[in-house]
């Protein structure tokens, strides 16, 4: 008997705990549109009052967007690329398109950068190009 009871208390806190996710998931939805939240409207979970109230204090700071492993990677061996061709003093025709290989698969703002800081390297002269033609990237 008692551990039935034990199962049937952990299936209840289960359920409880997934309507909070959904309940903050709501919460976290409505503060991107703009929508503000009221406390006082929620139901009865510990710690909505402190939710809404986060909710409220940024409701048009758009989520974090985090890169994906691959994404990652992609930075990574981009950011090896650029090194390598900053301590040679030169850009290479094949650096470019190893490079643009990578851009690729970036997360978009990261490439972003990056290629502004390969851009600006070459307008400073810390790069030579050492290849006739334009940059793939």
């Amino acid at each position: 008997m008692r551990w039935e009871q034990l199962e049937e208390d952990r299936r209840r806190q289960l359920d409880a705990l997934a309507a909070l996710q959904r309940d903050v998931r709501a919460l976290i939805e409505l503060s991107r549109r703009g929508a503000t939240t009221d406390a006082s409207a929620l139901p009865e979970v510990p710690g909505a009052a402190r939710i809404a109230e986060a909710a409220d204090e940024a409701p048009n700071q758009p989520a974090e967007i985090v890169p994906t492993l691959e994404q990652s990677r992609a930075a990574s061996e981009a950011e090896s690329i650029v090194q390598r061709a900053t301590v040679a003093g030169r850009w290479t025709d094949e650096d470019s398109h190893r490079l643009d290989d990578q851009l690729r698969r970036m997360a978009p703002e990261d490439a972003e950068n990056l290629r502004k800081e390969v851009i600006a390297a070459l307008n400073r002269g810390e790069l030579e190009i050492a290849f006739s033609g334009r940059p793939a990237f």
